[in-house]
């Protein structure tokens, strides 16, 4: 079983773990993150809080992508 995504799980690790993971990033965002820069040290948690998702909303989708 794979480590549940978290608050403190950064997008470049989100993104690392699986395509699947990385289709489901752009699908719930509409932006695929890979490019960026700050995707090594911006949390899920940053990420939410930046670009305006609900933390706990966004974990709950990310978490139940079957990998």
């Amino acid at each position: 079983m794979t480590e549940p995504i978290t608050k403190d799980t950064t997008m470049a690790e989100l993104l690392g773990r699986s395509p699947k993971l990385a289709e489901a990033v752009k699908r719930i965002t509409g932006s695929d993150c890979s490019d960026c820069p700050a995707a090594k040290d911006e949390t899920v948690e940053l990420y939410a809080i930046l670009h305006g998702y609900d933390l706990e909303e966004l974990l709950r989708e990310l978490n139940s992508v079957e990998l």
